[in-house]
């Protein structure tokens, strides 16, 4: 459970929801957008942790895509062993105090237990120290962004345990630090600008998350039964990524909508998807009229703070208040 705390004492309650989105190119948007598609409600400590949850939703997903390799990305907090499911791979943030190992040495035929890891390779700021960067180019937040990375194949023995992987370091090329951005993958193919591409696609749950709360009203319901708990919050984020392939599918033209490119950098937590924008736009507007009040009835149509459809019930105009009307016009 989220429990803000002030003074020591509990002032809210909330929910820990694990969201599972798969992150796609649409022609409207320069950024990558992310559909949720696959929810797990975290109910606290004793029970299965968020890695877990996590892992569970990456089996479902190789499952519904069988035949192809699935590639999950999760921030800092999201590793471990359980992460590690046939047909996918993980990359994730690495803590700066992580100690990465070398990969695990043949066997040399002698007596005793073989050796699990290779060598010592350190932290990331000490391998940083004696890496050979190169220059890439890579798509982040959809602007070209030159960078420098450098890869080593290691082992996180400490969460992932015996499973090849490599460490992946970024910085920018005017940096005075070591390294901005560690990131360890399973994926032990792919080149290492793509690991860090692959990485910034994690940023589209963000706005995604950001825009079910603030525009669908994602959470705001006040629900107390169990089960309808763990299904208002991930029916309202589906209902959402539907909206997006609704709109990418039979409402999107190109001649429509012609988004501009940005003119200055986009800052990624201020960055709205230009699909739900764009979306709501395109959505058939029903008159107020028709729904909420008899088209006979006469009345001042209100709209909420929001912009949307006022759901209070409006006062029907009387006699009193006829009579009052035209003795203002006299």
């Amino acid at each position: 459970m989220t429990v803000p705390r002030r003074a020591g004492k509990k002032i809210a309650f909330g929910n820990t929801w694990v969201v599972a989105a798969i992150v796609v190119r649409l022609p409207f948007c320069f950024s990558p957008a992310a559909l949720p598609v696959l929810f797990r409600l975290w109910r606290g400590k004793g029970t299965a942790s968020q890695v877990e949850l996590a892992a569970e939703m990456v089996k479902l997903l190789a499952g519904a895509f069988p035949g192809r390799v699935v590639h999950g990305v999760g921030d800092a907090a999201f590793h471990g062993e359980a992460l590690i499911v046939e047909g996918t791979t993980w990359t994730t943030r690495l803590p700066s105090n992580a100690v990465l190992y070398g990969p695990k040495p043949p066997r040399t035929g002698k007596r005793g237990r073989p050796k699990v890891k290779g060598d010592r390779l350190g932290t990331c700021a000490q391998m940083a120290a004696q890496a050979t960067w190169t220059d890439a180019v890579i798509d982040v937040y959809g602007q070209d962004t030159a960078v420098q990375v450098a890869a080593a194949g290691a082992l996180w023995h400490g969460s992932f345990k015996t499973a090849p992987g490599r460490v992946v370091l970024i910085r920018d090329p005017d940096s005075g630090k070591p390294y901005d951005l560690g990131l360890f993958t399973l994926d032990t193919e792919a080149r290492p600008a793509a690991i860090a591409e692959r990485y910034s696609w994690r940023w589209a749950i963000e706005p995604s998350n950001a825009t079910g709360k603030q525009i669908l009203g994602v959470g705001d319901a006040c629900n107390r039964v169990e089960k309808a708990v763990g299904r208002t919050v991930p029916f309202g984020f589906l209902i959402q990524s539907l909206l997006v392939c609704w709109y990418a599918r039979s409402a999107y033209s190109p001649r429509r909508h012609r988004p501009a490119a940005p003119a200055v950098p986009v800052v990624p937590h201020q960055d709205q998807p230009v699909s739900h924008r764009h979306a709501r736009q395109a959505a058939p507007r029903v008159p107020q009229s028709q729904i909420f009040r008899h088209p006979a009835t006469p009345g001042r149509q209100r709209s909420n703070r929001h912009g949307g459809l006022d759901l209070r019930q409006h006062r029907r105009l009387t006699r009193k208040h006829e009579t009052l009307a035209k003795a203002t016009k006299l």
